[in-house]
């Protein structure tokens, strides 16, 4: 009955993350999308006195910035809770996990954007390198460093995917 109950949970934990995986990037996205434009927005109005918000474009002196779903990140927030889902934790622990994972990328993706937009609006000749730069090789290895920070601060000794393999093969054998 033990076991019953145990692969019950693996599987229902792991439906639940083929679910979200499969429906989750839009819900991200409409969650996301207005809770990093808007202080973004408020943030710069408070140096600039000409900075206007419209749709998903934030017009700063004139210059306009477009937020596409790139800079909302949304694959990333995925992505750390793929990870998260896949970690065997309780439940507790997984809730404080998730709230740590996005709070901690929704702060510093306001910061690396805001970063970018000052660049910008002052015309920095290499805006194009630092911005592919912090987009590509910078989001990877900031969800590299939550995830591994996660770790830490939440003493994590599973590890996503292969924990729950092998206490599978484990029960299986027995």
């Amino acid at each position: 009955m033990k076991n019953t109950k145990f692969f019950l949970f693996i599987a229902l934990r792991y439906l639940v993350l083929l679910l979200i995986a499969l429906f989750a990037l839009p819900i991200i996205y409409s969650i996301f999308t207005p809770l990093t434009i808007y202080p973004i927005f408020y943030l710069f109005k408070t140096f600039f006195d000409s900075v206007f918000l419209s749709n998903s474009s934030l017009i700063i002196e004139g210059r306009t910035i477009h937020f596409i779903p790139a800079c909302i990140a949304g694959s990333a927030y995925l992505l750390l809770l793929i990870l998260n889902l896949t970690t065997p934790l309780n439940f507790s622990k997984r809730i404080k996990s998730l709230i740590f994972l996005f709070s901690s990328f929704f702060f510093l993706n306001i910061i690396r954007i805001s970063f970018l937009i000052i660049l910008f609006i002052n015309n920095f000749a290499l805006f194009d390198v630092a911005h592919k730069i912090t987009w590509n090789f910078g989001s990877f290895v900031l969800v590299l460093i939550l995830w591994f920070s996660n770790i830490y601060l939440f003493q994590i000794k599973s590890i996503p995917f292969i924990t729950d393999i092998k206490v599978i093969f484990k029960k299986l054998k027995k």
